[in-house]
């Protein structure tokens, strides 16, 4: 806690935050609990400020996209500023806390990304306007033309050490080719089509904090490029997927549901009869569960399809925000293609959350044994791999707290395969009194657990 030379504490000390592009643009002044900020047995924190040898405050403030400029005064004397933390939720309470936000000038890895900022330059993470590229005038029309032969650089600045995927909002009428540079490495090459869509670059780039140029060179025909993307590449292991949908208002495309990302949505027209979005993936997989995001929703429908037909394999009213939905019950999803049905008015989706997988115990032909820690063995049946989840497939007493009672089971595969995830699906007997009476297993009354191997 401060305190001045005489040892008096100030009466009231203020900390004062000014958040906003340049302060010429108008920033906002915003005072953080002064209140709370009195030393010693004022502030009431007192024993818990002493132990953490600090004091942790909150404030909100508004941020533009880009790079934002935060000023902060210390109005009192004696104040020193340890920490500044920018998270778009509140913090979890931890003893040392999250590692200090990166900002321009920062020692990132002993260099020192930058020390001034040009504020003329795009930002990775971020989205580069196309027509807005170095050597533009005020960009009269939101996409840029993009003719063959030509190269269009964009300043930039990398804010984190990362891997970065790239993608650009475009299309062409007669089919065009367009590659992308680090300064003078190659990201990649895409082709772009008629659709009017996102395409994505396959690769990654690893980037490091610091200025660079990113150049879009049309190879091949010409383009209308709305805006070229840099995000964090995604290492969670979703599957690509082709999207369509029942129709798409202007800049909310069917592939903004199912891009990671709940501040782009698709946006269906009111008058469609039936308002649908399908996910179609490379390949035939396995689906268990899902999640959604969005508005307008009174209700939906999940189907897959099998032969012309879409069967109906959950049916559900308004959306509850990330929340899990488990759909495997007697018998196993499996699909190349998932349809979403919704029913509603100014529908918005911001996200569709699905893990497609492939279920090795199903897929291939697995020998399956089963013996007792004390000894002998047991049988396992085969319907522990049928992937009924409703009717119990094997009963097992593990005793108290004795390894008497306890089992191990064993699966053999009949070649090689790679596994990144086991799940055990399992009901206490009190829970399964009444056995195949159709209830899906779900977080809340099973042992669902998914290891992932080292």
């Amino acid at each position: 806690s401060p305190y001045r030379a005489d040892n008096k504490p100030p009466a009231k000390p203020v900390v004062l935050i000014s958040g906003g592009k340049e302060m010429a643009y108008g920033a906002k002044t915003y005072t953080i609990n002064s209140s709370n900020f009195s030393p010693g047995a004022y502030s009431g924190t007192w024993t818990t400020d002493v132990k953490m040898n600090g004091r942790r405050t909150e404030s909100n403030v508004h941020l533009t996209s880009g790079v934002n400029t935060i000023r902060i005064y210390a109005v009192d004397p004696t104040f020193v500023l340890q920490k500044l933390v920018v998270s778009e939720d509140s913090v979890k309470t931890s003893h040392f806390g999250p590692g200090e936000s990166y900002y321009v000038g920062k020692n990132v890895g002993g260099k020192t990304a930058l020390t001034e900022l040009p504020y003329d330059r795009f930002v990775i993470p971020g989205v580069m306007d196309a027509a807005a590229f170095e050597g533009s005038k005020e960009p009269e029309q939101a996409v840029l033309h993009a003719e063959a032969g030509k190269e269009y650089a964009y300043p930039v600045i990398v804010t984190g050490e990362n891997t970065y995927q790239f993608s650009l909002s475009a299309k062409s009428e007669q089919g065009a080719q367009v590659k992308l540079l680090w300064n003078d490495k190659v990201i990649g090459t895409l082709e772009i089509g008629k659709e009017d869509t996102i395409y994505r670059m396959e690769s990654g780039m690893a980037l490091t904090p610091g200025q660079g140029i990113v150049t879009l060179k049309v190879e091949s025909g010409s383009a209308d490029i709305e805006y070229i993307k840099a995000g964090i590449k995604d290492s969670t292991g979703s599957q690509a997927a082709f999207l369509s949908a029942s129709s798409e208002q202007s800049g909310h495309g069917a592939v903004f549901a199912y891009d990671g990302e709940n501040k782009t949505t698709w946006m269906p027209e009111d008058s469609d009869a039936e308002k649908w979005i399908v996910l179609d993936f490379d390949n035939v997989y396995y689906f268990d569960r899902f999640a959604l995001v969005g508005t307008g929703v009174t209700g939906y429908q999940v189907q897959v399809q099998e032969g012309d037909k879409w069967n109906t394999v959950y049916t559900g009213t308004e959306i509850t925000k990330g929340t899990q939905i488990f759909i495997q019950g007697k018998k196993a999803i499996k699909s190349q293609k998932l349809r979403f049905v919704f029913e509603g008015t100014d529908i918005e989706i911001a996200e569709i959350d699905v893990k497609p997988y492939v279920n090795w115990a199903m897929e291939d032909n697995v020998t399956v044994s089963g013996e007792k820690n004390s000894g002998g063995t047991i049988s396992v049946p085969a319907s522990v791999t049928d992937g009924d989840r409703i009717t119990k497939g094997m009963e097992a007493s593990v005793g108290a707290s004795s390894d008497a009672g306890r089992h191990l089971v064993t699966m053999e595969f009949e070649q090689p395969r790679t596994i990144d995830t086991i799940r055990v699906v399992s009901l206490q007997s009190s829970e399964a009194a009444s056995p195949g009476s159709g209830t899906v297993p779900d977080f809340g009354m099973t042992s669902d657990r998914a290891q992932r191997p080292g």
